[in-house]
């Protein structure tokens, strides 16, 4: 059985975003700085947006930018 679990900090709650990442397999974020944490921590991301300020994730694998797929209606 595999469990799936989602959470979600706000942005000022540190302790509590670290924690939920250094358990995760994947984060999704629109946060520059969460995208520099899940990178630290090894941890693939998807930016939640249509550009990042961190184009090499993109080119080494790491992040998957993906807000030209998401749905606007």
């Amino acid at each position: 059985m595999r469990v799936v679990c989602i959470g979600a900090a706000r942005p000022n709650l540190t302790s509590r975003l670290h924690g939920l990442m250094s358990c995760s397999q994947l984060v999704m974020t629109d946060s520059g700085g969460v995208q520099e944490e899940a990178t630290a921590l090894g941890i693939p991301w998807i930016t939640l947006r249509d550009n990042t300020e961190r184009p090499i994730t993109v080119t080494e694998g790491t992040n998957e930018v993906s807000a030209d797929r998401l749905p606007t209606s």
